[in-house]
């Protein structure tokens, strides 16, 4: 009798029990090669959740269902691990279920206080942990090459395009209120997005021919400063206007002499390299500027002489990854602008 207290949808030890169930199998999915059906987890899901003890415990009940969708998303990732993608296709990927894998993982973190619930959890969030890793390499390096590339494609928003492309169409067909939450990740999106599609008399709505979930990618340094002036202004190259009028840069270079470019050239460094998120490959660059590559590495070094105000690296170039890159933060204070 002792082994079928969960047939009891009242008693406080059924439901306990039932949670253990759902462990086992969670484990018992997990230590599967290929699992074919979560019909069993699904089963004792659905079991735990009609139980009456389940009304107490509605957070619970929630981190239970985000490990079995957990389960379902580690098998896709097992089933498409050879999938090949440029930047759009993951970046989209992550608009897609990304935050949501997120929201679950940081849910399951908080553990059970059934033991065998907990070993499930740290089990699930180690397999986890090691493809998002992978992931998050794999996007870095995309991310790298579409900038690189020259930051196109229809299928990203850029930060500054924002309003010009989603928000004013809007607009042209009923009043708009445009909220910007800053700092808030795709997994604090994910949960806030559910509660009110759930919850609440919201819905969601977009633009004829536009998918809902088309990533937009923030301008570099992601730093509030940088990336809600891009959102509002739609321009990402502010910052360069001011430095153009600065003070700061006349001394500069008057230090170089006659070897100083023109305004017009260290203008067009500057928005080139500000136009692909601030960092490109020498290469790339050289080419966006039409300048011989030949050449181009004494164009980095006089321009390197002008931002680097007393030395400071305002003006990057690797030499072992071949990148250069501007510090915006830098920039703005050694320029006071």
């Amino acid at each position: 009798m002792q082994d079928h207290l969960w047939l009891s949808a009242v008693s406080l030890m059924g439901f306990e029990q039932r949670l253990i169930r759902f462990a086992n199998e969670l484990i018992h999915l997990l230590n599967k090669r290929n699992p074919t059906s979560f019909k069993t987890s699904e089963h004792l899901l659905k079991e735990i959740e009609n139980h009456t003890c389940a009304i107490q415990a509605p957070a619970r009940i929630e981190r239970l269902r985000m490990a079995q969708r957990l389960m379902r998303w580690l098998q896709d990732q097992k089933e498409n691990q050879d999938r090949a993608g440029n930047f759009a296709s993951e970046a989209t990927a992550y608009v897609r279920d990304g935050g949501f894998v997120d929201w679950a993982r940081n849910a399951l973190y908080r553990g059970d206080g059934c033991p065998e619930l907990g070993k499930a959890f740290s089990r699930i969030l180690s397999r986890a942990l090691k493809i998002r890793e992978t992931q998050n390499e794999k996007f870095a390096e995309l991310l790298v090459e579409w900038t690189a590339a020259g930051s196109s494609g229809d299928d990203i928003l850029k930060v500054e395009d924002v309003l010009r492309k989603v928000v004013s169409p809007a607009a042209m067909h009923d009043r708009v209120l445009f909220i910007v939450m800053d700092g808030m990740s795709h997994a604090v999106f994910a949960e806030l997005k559910e509660n009110l599609l759930g919850d609440t008399a919201w819905v969601e709505i977009t633009l004829e021919g536009m998918d809902s979930e088309k990533p937009v990618v923030a301008l570099f340094p992601t730093v509030t400063d940088v990336c809600r002036r891009s959102l509002l202004c739609g321009n990402p190259s502010s910052d360069i206007d001011r430095l153009m009028g600065s003070p700061v840069l006349v001394n500069q270079k008057k230090m170089c002499g006659r070897a100083a470019p023109a305004d017009k050239k260290i203008r067009s460094f500057l928005e080139t390299l500000d136009q692909h998120g601030g960092t490109m490959l020498q290469p790339a660059l050289s080419q966006a500027m039409a300048q011989p590559l030949f050449r181009f590495r004494g164009i980095i070094s006089i321009m390197q002489r002008i931002l680097n105000v007393d030395g400071y690296p305002v003006l990057s170039f690797d030499t072992a990854s071949n990148t250069i890159s501007i510090n915006y933060e830098l920039m703005q204070t050694q320029f006071e602008i």
